[in-house]
């Protein structure tokens, strides 16, 4: 007869349940003001430096907008045709320049709605280059400037009704 003898595994160590504690670390001290320097001259050289054109990269919406103010009296026209609540909503702050509910004399009131016509889209696409600069998508910045003229179309609502 064979007789083997069967081979037993070494058993397995059994591992402690407690956490191992470490040294406590030693206590920092409060930087001095030269090392406090150093670190902030060190984070500034870490940012990126500022390219000449980069304004223009970032800035495009300005250039748009005032190519674009060139179309604003055929707009103008265009809106004003299709109802009061379509100028009220394109153009707000030409109506808003004619109210004298605001303040603006009469000889203001005869110059500000044509300079508005003009200003406006110029105005819009620097808020646009302020948002986009905030790091905003563009969607947002496009709600912000809907949600502008919806708040000029309401309060020339409220001045011409109420």
């Amino acid at each position: 007869m064979n007789t083997q003898i069967a081979g037993t595994l070494p058993e397995p160590k059994l591992q402690s349940v407690k956490k191992k504690v470490h040294a406590p670390k030693a206590a920092t001290t409060m930087p001095t003001a030269h090392e406090r320097e150093v670190k902030v001259r060190k984070e500034k050289a870490k940012a990126k430096p500022k390219k000449p054109g980069e304004w223009l990269l970032n800035g495009w919406p300005i250039v748009v907008a005032v190519f674009v103010a060139g179309f604003a009296p055929e707009w103008h026209a265009m809106a004003s045709a299709l109802g009061m609540w379509v100028l009220r909503f394109t153009f707000p702050y030409t109506l808003l320049a004619i109210h004298r509910e605001i303040g603006i004399d009469a000889q203001m009131a005869a110059i500000l709605p044509n300079a508005a016509i003009y200003l406006q889209i110029p105005i819009d696409g620097v808020l646009m280059t302020i948002n986009l600069a905030r790091g905003k998508s563009l969607l947002s910045g496009i709600m912000q400037i809907l949600v502008i003229h919806g708040l000029c179309a309401f309060v020339l609502w409220l001045l011409t009704y109420l």
